[in-house]
């Protein structure tokens, strides 16, 4: 496994946010995090990339404990894409070389630039280069800083609702190129979403928070209508579409 995470808990103050979070990540996998507003999906991923020091629990890397690692380490190892990021004046190009910024000294090489190029192409966002990045849509802002942890070219990436303001025809591309680039690369990634469709649709496995806990974790089969009850506290039908399961919410 890329990532093994053994009893990661985390507290604010003195109220518990993840409690005993238990889980591993292999190469190739796309890991979705699902589970209700305040379940704790994004303090969890903090807690991943060291953003957030975990109370207790390890987090390891290919074995490295992150605990061991100095921040330069964990920054070539762990892409993040914030929910919301502040937005500069800088051109977007700019914006995406600084996901080199862990991998060179003084000035970025050639082959940064490189990494910039195929992180933008790969996204299918060329275009937008030259824009200033104050220029752009909440939805064009959020494919840069996907693009800018692509670039960045690390081992694991977090995504924390990365499809939160794009439209649905954006939304189905750019889950598809997450997959196709986490599938391809080998890389692992964790990704927090609202959309149940649409995890179940792109992801491969699946931990569903239920305060701050793992209530249920593992391949399609664990998203029941049952487990959705639990968790979401709403009644829903899980059908086959074409193949696919879909939930469909009946109250």
């Amino acid at each position: 496994m890329i990532l093994d995470i053994s009893g990661v808990s985390f507290s604010y103050k003195s109220t518990p946010v993840i409690e005993e979070i238990t889980f591993s990540a292999g190469a190739g996998e796309l890991v979705a995090i699902l589970g209700r507003n305040g379940a704790g999906k994004t303090t969890l991923l903090k807690c991943l990339n060291r953003i957030l020091r975990a109370q207790a629990g390890t987090v390891l890397v290919e074995g490295i404990d992150t605990r061991t690692m100095r921040p330069i380490q964990i920054a070539r190892t762990m892409g993040w894409v914030p929910q919301q990021a502040e937005v500069s004046a800088m051109t977007v190009f700019d914006l995406v070389l600084l996901g080199r910024k862990p991998h060179f000294g003084w000035a970025p090489a050639r082959a940064d630039y490189q990494k910039v190029e195929e992180a933008l192409h790969t996204i299918s966002i060329e275009h937008l280069a030259l824009r200033s990045a104050d220029e752009l849509s909440g939805g064009e802002f959020q494919q840069v800083q996907i693009a800018r942890a692509l670039a960045q070219d690390p081992t694991i990436i977090l995504f924390d609702e990365p499809t939160s303001s794009l439209d649905i025809h954006n939304e189905l591309r750019l889950m598809h190129t997450i997959r196709r680039v986490i599938h391809h690369s080998r890389r692992s990634a964790l990704i927090a979403v609202h959309d149940l469709n649409l995890a179940l649709r792109y992801c491969d496995r699946f931990i569903l928070l239920k305060e701050g806990r793992i209530f249920a974790a593992g391949g399609r089969q664990v998203i029941t209508e049952a487990t959705i009850r639990e968790v979401y506290d709403i009644d829903v039908r899980v059908i086959e579409v074409e193949g696919s399961p879909m939930v469909i919410p009946v109250q």
